[in-house]
């Protein structure tokens, strides 16, 4: 993706969640954009926004997770992933992530 069509794909999402700040789905589009892109803090911004919306989100869980390990934020990604093996509809493959883990 280039340059411009970030910036229209930032806009859209920032004109879908000014008409619902608890769009879950955007604020997972969000966080995707951001990663995508390099910009860390923003995508765990977006994905935390869009947990708070869908706790229940393995997509969101899993983009998280792997924001902290890119940042080798070890820690954060572990925390996450145990909370979304916990508790994310269809969580199986963040299961298999933590079994993996240990």
């Amino acid at each position: 993706m280039q340059a411009g069509e970030f910036d229209v794909a930032r806009a859209a999402l920032d004109r879908a969640l000014a008409l619902n700040h608890h769009n879950a789905e955007a604020w997972l589009l969000r966080g995707e954009l951001e990663r995508r892109h390099g910009n860390h803090a923003e995508a765990v911004d977006a994905l935390q926004s869009a947990l708070a919306s869908d706790p229940g989100s393995a997509q969101a869980y899993q983009l998280i997770v792997d924001v902290f390990l890119a940042l080798g934020d070890n820690a954060n990604a572990l925390r996450y992933l145990k909370h979304g093996a916990d508790n994310a509809r269809n969580g199986d493959a963040l299961k298999q992530h933590l079994e993996a883990w240990n």
